[in-house]
């Protein structure tokens, strides 16, 4: 049973079973040490209408991906954040809880140009979700713009996720009409 009977954990609306995980260890977890006991973990995602399965198979996706790592303690094992887990984790919260100012047009510009091959179509669907979740918006199908401090940070992401291969980025002034 789903929250609400709102359909399939995952489907619209409702956020991913590792989505949702990743969000706990950020929210609660990581003030808390960083470690979950996995039962406990289970229990909650049932709760939020996340079966068992669903929960262990993207903690060992996550586990694959070097964002959770397997932990012992006192007998109960469970699953903490790895250090490259909590660097997103506090690129985020800058992200989100660092007040700024709205960018004005003389701020610059940068400009995200790629091309990802057909058969790598998984890897563009990555790379979009990324730029989005940055703050870029799309000009063209393959050409995505954001303010230009967002650069050093765009540059760190799709290197740690393996996709600035597939990028170049430029910088642009508004020049007016």
């Amino acid at each position: 049973m789903t929250p609400a009977g709102n359909g399939a954990a995952g489907s619209v609306g409702q956020p991913s079973t590792r989505s949702l995980i990743l969000d706990i260890y950020g929210a609660e977890i990581r003030a808390l040490g960083g470690w979950l006991a996995i039962a406990a973990l289970v229990a909650l995602m049932a709760d939020l209408g996340h079966d068992a399965q669903a929960v262990r198979a993207a903690v060992s996706r996550m586990k694959a991906s070097a964002l959770l790592t397997a932990d012992t303690r006192d007998g109960v094992a469970g699953y903490r954040l790895t250090e490259s887990a909590l660097e997103i984790l506090r690129d985020g919260d800058q992200r989100l809880f660092q007040a700024s100012a709205p960018p004005g047009l003389d701020d610059g510009w940068v400009v995200a140009v790629f091309s990802v091959p057909e058969q790598s179509r998984e890897r563009r669907h990555r790379l979009r979700a990324l730029l989005i979740r940055l703050g870029f918006g799309q000009v063209t199908p393959g050409a995505w713009m954001a303010p230009s401090r967002i650069e050093r940070e765009a540059r760190r992401l799709l290197d740690r996720a393996q996709l600035a291969q597939y990028v170049s980025l430029f910088e642009g002034d508004y020049r007016g009409c």
